[in-house]
This record gives C-alpha cells, sequence and structure tokens, in this order.
C-alpha cells in the first residue's frame, strides 16, 4: 500500500495563537514544530502498520520546512518546500497512491469554533473549491 500525508500545523494538538506556527517566534514554534514531527511520525507508524509499504510526507505549512525528516520512520519520502506544483498542499499525489492522510489541518474559515483564517485568504488569485467526501465538506485550493 502506498500512503500520502499531508501535514499543517495549525491543527497540531495544543496549538491555539499564530506565535505558536510562526518560526519567527522559536521561544514557542519549536515546542509545536516538534509536536507536529511527532504527530506526523504517529501517523506514519500507524500507516505501516496498516500495511503501507511506502509512505510520502508533504510539509505543508508556511515554509514548508517543519517537520524534523531525522524523526521521521526510514521509510518516508518527505516533501519540503514549494515547488509551485499546482496541488500545493498534496504536490504530487496521484492515483497510484492508495490513502490520503491530512495531519495538523485545521476547520475550513468561517466554521464555528475555528480560531484560523487560512492565509490563503490574502491570496485572492488562488482558485479554492469546496470537496466533498463522503458528505464531508472540507476546504481546498483548486486542483
Amino acid at each position: 500500500m502506498k500512503v500520502y500525508i499531508s501535514a499543517d500545523m495549525e491543527g497540531i494538538t495544543g496549538v491555539t495563537h499564530w506565535d505558536e506556527v510562526d518560526h519567527n517566534k522559536p521561544a514557542v514554534y519549536t515546542q509545536f514544530q516538534e509536536r507536529m514531527t511527532k504527530e506526523v511520525a504517529a501517523a506514519c507508524v500507524g500507516a505501516t502498520q496498516a500495511g503501507a509499504k511506502e509512505i510520502w510526507v508533504k510539509d505543508a505549512h508556511y515554509s514548508g520546512r517543519n517537520i524534523l525528516s531525522e524523526q521521521l520512520p526510514n521509510n518516508v519520502k518527505l516533501i519540503r518546500g514549494w515547488s509551485g506544483h499546482p496541488y500545493s498542499m498534496v504536490q504530487e499525489l496521484d492515483s497510484t497512491f492508495d490513502a490520503l492522510m491530512m495531519v495538523g489541518y485545521h476547520s475550513m474559515a468561517g466554521m464555528g469554533g475555528n480560531l484560523w483564517l487560512t492565509p490563503y485568504h490574502l491570496l485572492n488569485w488562488i482558485p479554492f473549491t469546496l470537496m466533498t467526501s463522503k458528505h464531508q465538506n472540507f476546504f481546498s485550493t483548486a486542483m
């Protein structure tokens, strides 16, 4: 089985303020960088236990350089940074993957209880779509 994991940071356990996900605020950021890495590593271990032989992880927060690669299992291919790929936060995802996992994502902007406005709201040139899976909506950049 081939698994793709896309990881954002705002939905990581305990994150409640922008400073916690801002690499320019290392006094608090590094704690949540470590936590993000551990949550992604746990998802990788779970995927492996479920039968994954190949795991790709996209670091999809801010610069795309947050996950501490040395803490991931050996069978993981980590995609860091941004290449301008049209799939953005799921760069390189295609039909060869058997599963998509999303770690650390926040709910859609404007939803009740959501503290976050996605940074994409500032970029009015990026087209958005509302994607649906099994009658559950989630927000995405256009693909």
